[in-house]
């Protein structure tokens, strides 16, 4: 059995957490409270965060899969965990208050994956299902010409929709697909040698970052003074951002150069990540916890928000992880 390289494990943790952190700001009230302050730039920033997690999932799984056998008998135990909390919870929910259940919520609740509960599952079960012909043409094409294919790809699904942002079609799919072979060629190729100067990833993580962040609060000081750029704050943060896809794969890079290490906690920890998301992201238990557990509109005017917001996510973060552990552990009692 191979060791698993907790780098990548804790890399995994965190990135949920920066999606669960994005979806406190996301569902919380920075759509109403459209006024330039402190606490909006630092929403701001946890918003893209939320982004980032999501780029940094993807890869890690284009990483490891494309050395690996997508198996169709995989899917099911996803499906199972989709599954027991989608319906558990619309069952739970329907007999406390039926009025919030209606037909679109029991095709929801029912087939998730069908009906677009998680989009993200959705999105991820297709690149799934399209990953082993994915890896034949990463696998058969030399280096140099796939090198050139996601320059392409970058070019049409990350570059052009950053300049002309909702102008381009892309799709989630597309833009996974993008990810994962980034990540599939990171882990055949490594870095391509004209990049791997001394400090090379240290400049890239921090200018790419710089870029990113800089961008968002520029654009806020440009807002105060011309309408054109109101709520525009974030055009150069969305998904298919260039400057967020240079962030993730430097990141990525730095956790690629860590020496590979084994930690059961983190491991162990890294495992209940997807539960989290199934949890906190469910359209029963979102409302639940952003409208009425989570007083963030009152958190949001406090200098102390970013701390508080934080620490709540946090709490979430452990009390998910919680439910998810007592869901594995009665999970493999029956299998055993």
């Amino acid at each position: 059995m191979k060791t698993r390289n907790s780098a990548f494990e804790l890399l995994r943790i965190i990135a949920m957490f920066m999606i669960v952190l994005y979806h406190s700001v996301f569902w919380g009230p920075l759509n109403q409270i459209t006024s330039l302050s402190t606490n909006r730039i630092f929403a701001q920033l946890f918003l893209v965060g939320g982004k980032l997690g999501v780029n940094l999932f993807v890869m890690i799984s284009g990483y490891f899969l494309v050395t690996s056998k997508a198996k169709i008998e995989k899917v099911i135990p996803m499906w199972k965990q989709v599954f027991t909390y989608s319906a558990g919870f619309l069952v739970i929910f329907f007999m406390i208050n039926r009025g919030n259940v209606n037909i679109k919520s029991l095709l929801r609740g029912f087939f998730p994956m069908v009906f677009n509960e998680y989009w993200f599952v959705t999105t991820y079960l297709m690149l799934y299902i399209l990953a082993p012909y994915l890896n034949r043409l990463i696998k058969s094409l030399p280096s140099r010409f796939l090198l050139r294919l996601i320059v392409i790809l970058t070019v049409v699904i990350s570059i052009l929709p950053s300049i002309f942002q909702n102008q381009m079609a892309v799709s989630n799919l597309g833009w996974f697909i993008l990810l994962y072979i980034i990540a599939a060629y990171l882990r055949l190729y490594g870095v391509p040698s004209k990049l791997i100067a001394r400090h090379f990833n240290v400049w890239f993580l921090a200018i790419s970052a710089a870029l990113l962040y800089g961008s968002i609060i520029i654009m806020d000081l440009a807002s105060l003074k011309f309408t054109v750029f109101k709520g525009k704050e974030l055009h150069f943060a969305g998904q298919e951002s260039i400057l967020l896809l240079c962030f993730s794969i430097s990141i990525f890079i730095w956790v690629m150069n860590i020496t590979p290490f084994s930690n059961k906690f983190i491991n162990r920890v890294s495992a209940l990540t997807f539960g989290v998301y199934l949890i906190h992201d469910n359209e029963f238990i979102r409302p639940l916890l952003w409208q009425h557990l989570v007083p963030e509109k009152l958190l949001f005017r406090s200098s102390m928000y970013p701390i508080s917001i934080i620490g709540i996510t946090v709490l979430i973060y452990i009390i998910t992880s919680f439910i998810e552990w007592i869901r594995q552990q009665v999970h493999f009692r029956k299998r055993g």
